[in-house]
């Protein structure tokens, strides 16, 4: 089983036109098929619900998609049918003042890498492949030797893993 964690920026793209691959990997989590499963941090619903209203706020974004996007977002984090494993931010904080004092990254993206960090840690047997938008949280996870991927500038190098 591959597991890709998303973090916000990645995410975003399940809920906004822009990127299939995002999308399809998160359609496979929510039926729990394929082979795959999608992480994110708990905070990633409140960043994701932001950005989609600030787009929105912007004209970035089409508002009369907003209610739809939030319910689905929220639909996807709820406990009942959760499409998402969810990792708790304050289970990783702690440590991740070590990601921002060896990369310079911001409290975001230390919290983001280190979660999936732990999260590969835990799930020892699996791939775990960081998805992200965020140029240096992609460079220091890619030199720490993390699974990482841009969908987005999909070539050979940089597939999404297969499940």
């Amino acid at each position: 089983m591959t597991y890709y964690f998303l973090d916000t920026t990645a995410l975003i793209y399940a809920y906004v036109p822009g990127c299939e691959e995002v999308r399809d990997i998160v359609a496979r989590s929510r039926r729990d098929e394929g082979g795959s499963r999608v992480l994110v941090c708990d905070i990633a619903f409140l960043e994701a619900l932001h950005f989609l209203i600030a787009r929105a706020e912007k004209g970035l974004y089409n508002r009369e998609l907003l209610p739809e996007a939030a319910t689905r977002l929220r639909g996807d984090f709820d406990d009942v049918s959760p499409a998402y494993a969810i990792v708790e931010v304050s289970a990783v904080i702690s440590k991740a003042y070590d990601w921002m004092q060896l990369y310079s990254l911001t409290p975001r993206s230390a919290v983001t890498l280190q979660a999936a960090c732990v999260s590969q840690e835990i799930l020892s047997d699996a791939q775990v492949c960081l998805v992200t938008t965020d140029e240096e949280q992609y460079r220091a996870a890619d030199e720490a030797g993390f699974s990482v991927c841009r969908p987005w500038l999909l070539n050979a190098e940089e597939a999404l893993p297969e499940p």
